[in-house]
């Protein structure tokens, strides 16, 4: 981050809509004049230079960064993807604008903290960022906030990275353990695969591709069995009558029943269907094989490079540093390590690691791995032979260069590694094969080396069907044009979800209280701040919320005048029974 007293805070915005940036600017001071504001720009119309701009941003360390997708959206939002990536930025918040609400999907694919579709309306693009690192000092909203406690669906969306022979291979940050069944929506043609429940097979923390923290296998059910739905056994149970409560059951059980004989059958159809449509999709399939992490503080590297790292045909991660559980390499099992030694100017500013920590920590994980051995290759390495780095960490596929990176040779030794695994591999597959065949030459005589291959169907990150969505069922409690909290049984994280209804907007969670959550009547409560709308779908919110107090309104002048008529009543029901005892007053008086 960059230099900075509690008062002086640092800008940057990447774009080139300058009258944008001079009206966030004025936003900041008027709505903040306690601190004073370093705002800068930087921005290359090259988009194939969209590197430079990322190492320039990195290093100039701002505490927010505004990254406009309006021109070269592409590639700014690879610049965003590339700085949430680094952990000395762990503390800014990265923005994303866009000119259409259309671009949201992009800019939520890019992992920013918030995304905004530029208008006049700059309240929330200066204060959302503001609420989420310095909450204390956040201006209050003076919207409109309506109360109520009505069911609705939150939507927690999630990536989808392959199609396997009966599972889907997805990733994301929901609570799901194993065994659990959940309703998922996805892009898969219903006509294909009709049911949308998915049960968790498996889970891991490790190997992954996207930036979330977990990868999970889930089961597809295929074709949903007959039941009885939910809202139908509760239009049963409300039923006061017993016997027409009990032939309304029935009735539905017979139907179930009936369709229960031919379940089986159409569930064997839908899974062949799906096996055929599986076998023909996995043609168009071609999955990255090895991965790289090159670990660079500056980055200075990427400056030598005439075109951007993703040109070549491998995953490439590049971090600044990695933390003291170096989770880093857990969540990408990079096939490749490299790190490059940074210069004595450089090393202060990384923190209290030094040059030799950063690799030892690098080190300490690839061994406590178990079945892990990757290459970790050492760049501006004045001081170590290869052969005394080897001996001193006791690792043998370290190699140590004294030259700064070099990302021509880094690339050579993944050609080098990626053909010898691919031989590797044929020859693992062809060995397995024969051992089959020589087992069992009638079950396994006409296999061939594809039947020994899981077959899957990898999908592109730009195709739609790479975005799955897990449904959560909510209380909404509070909602205005730029907050809403809801209450729910489940836990979740903090980060970006879709509220399905006035609106359709997106939300981040944030803490209340330095808490996730609160309890509240035994479920949690949580608040969010509303992003990725458009003035369409603020107008929106604003009907519901006016609605709402319409609502409110109507209901209090209904019950005060029931309360009106309620006590109109008892005073005449006095008056009556006063008047009564006067009659019977008078006549004992006349009897007498």
């Amino acid at each position: 981050m960059a230099e900075a007293t509690d008062k002086k805070k640092y800008i940057t915005y990447c774009g080139s809509d300058r009258g944008f940036f001079v009206q966030l600017q004025s936003q900041f001071e008027k709505s903040y004049p306690q601190f004073e504001f370093v705002c800068e720009t930087v921005f290359n119309a090259n988009s194939k230079k969209y590197h430079t701009v990322y190492v320039d941003i990195l290093n100039r360390g701002a505490h927010i960064i505004y990254v406009d997708l309006s021109t070269n959206e592409a590639s700014q939002k690879l610049i965003i993807q590339m700085l949430k990536r680094m952990n000395r930025l762990t503390g800014a918040c990265v923005v994303a604008l866009v000119d259409n609400v259309s671009k949201i999907p992009l800019a939520w694919s890019s992992n920013a903290d918030f995304y905004f579709v530029k208008s006049h309306e700059t309240f929330g693009v200066v204060h959302h960022p503001i609420n989420l690192l310095y909450p204390e000092s956040a201006a209050k909203h003076e919207f409109a906030v309506a109360k109520l406690n009505r069911p609705y669906t939150v939507q927690e969306d999630m990536r989808l990275g392959f199609f396997g022979p009966d599972y889907i291979h997805a990733e994301g940050n929901c609570n799901l353990e194993i065994g659990d069944t959940a309703v998922f929506n996805t892009q898969i043609d219903k006509h294909l695969v009709p049911s949308k429940k998915f049960k968790l097979r498996a889970k891991s923390d490790k190997n992954l591709y996207y930036d979330f923290k977990n990868s999970y296998d889930l089961e597809m059910v295929f074709l949903d069995p007959p039941e009885i739905p939910e809202e139908v056994l509760e239009e049963i149970k409300n039923i006061k009558d017993p016997m027409e409560r009990d032939q309304k059951r029935a009735s539905y059980e017979k139907d179930i029943e009936l369709k229960s004989v031919g379940y089986a059958d159409e569930l064997k159809l839908v899974k062949r269907k799906y096996k055929k449509w599986l076998q023909d999709s996995i043609y168009s399939s071609s999955p990255k094989k090895t991965k790289i992490m090159i670990v660079d503080f500056t980055m200075g590297f990427m400056n030598k490079e005439e075109e951007p790292v993703d040109r070549f045909p491998y995953t490439i991660r590049c971090l600044d540093k990695v933390t003291s559980e170096a989770k880093e390499i857990d969540q990408l099992l990079p096939h490749i390590i490299v790190y490059n030694f940074p210069d004595p100017d450089v090393v202060t500013t990384m923190g209290t690691e030094s040059q030799i920590e950063q690799l030892e920590i690098i080190i300490k994980k690839v061994k406590s791995t178990p079945d892990y051995q990757p290459f970790v290759i050492v760049f501006n390495c004045k001081t170590y032979s290869s052969k005394a780095i080897q001996d001193s960490f006791r690792y043998p596929l370290l190699m140590a260069n004294s030259t700064t990176l070099d990302l021509n040779l880094v690339v050579k030794m993944a050609e080098l590694y990626e053909t010898k695994h691919e031989e590797r591999e044929k020859r693992l597959i062809k060995d397995k094969l024969l051992e089959l065949r020589k087992k069992d030459p009638a079950k396994y005589g006409k296999w061939t080396e594809s039947d020994l291959q899981e077959p899957r169907f990898f999908v592109k990150k730009t195709n739609p069907q790479s975005v799955i969505s897990l449904e959560h069922k909510v209380q909404l409690r509070s909602l205005s044009e730029t907050t809403i909290s809801f209450s729910t049984d489940k836990e979740l994280e903090l980060q970006t979800y879709r509220f399905v209804g006035p609106g359709n907007f997106y939300f981040r969670l944030i803490p209340i209280d330095g808490k996730k959550y609160q309890r509240e009547s035994g479920k949690n409560l949580y608040k969010g701040l509303i992003h990725g709308v458009d003035v369409e779908d603020i107008e929106e919110i604003r009907r519901f919320v006016n609605a709402i107090f319409q609502l409110k309104e109507t209901e209090l002048a209904e019950k005060e005048l029931e309360e009106f008529m309620k006590l109109n009543a008892e005073k005449l029901q006095e008056k009556i029974d006063s008047e009564e005892v006067e009659d019977d007053s008078s006549s004992s008086e006349e009897e007498s």
